[in-house]
């Protein structure tokens, strides 16, 4: 588990860290192709637990139904944001410029991200337990 657990933040990390980097492109006036993006070492922790236990946790309770389970990805998302940035008072990534966000800690228009975030995690996972059992 532990090796899952290191996988899954340094997968974590590296996504968000491409996301931000095209979202400061598209985003921010003469970026160019630079493709700077940030992510927070605090991440890799968070990733990686939240990857490990709670996609699991949300795979085991709809695994008969692809679907809801797409679509319940996002509210786990959701529910870790809350419970990290709120104490934390946000200082690890900040949605404040994104319209519709809640505190800068939640943003809806990440919804369809985090969803196809969950699905490419679903993924990697199946392949990934073959090679680590």
């Amino acid at each position: 588990m532990v090796v899952s657990v290191i996988l899954y933040s340094i997968i974590g990390v590296s996504i968000e860290l491409v996301f931000n980097a095209i979202r400061t492109a598209l985003t921010k006036k003469g970026s160019g192709l630079s493709l700077k993006g940030s992510v927070s070492i605090w991440m890799l922790p968070i990733y990686g637990f939240g990857l490990t236990y709670g996609f699991d946790f949300i795979y085991y309770c709809a695994s008969d139904h692809n679907v809801v389970r797409w679509l319940t990805y996002p509210l786990w998302v959701w529910l870790v944001e809350l419970a990290v940035g709120l104490p934390t008072k946000n200082k690890i990534w900040d949605y404040s410029d994104i319209k519709y966000n809640w505190r800068g800690v939640i943003s809806p228009l990440h919804y369809p991200a985090w969803a196809c975030f969950g699905i490419i995690i679903e993924n990697l996972r199946m392949y990934t337990d073959s090679i680590l059992i």
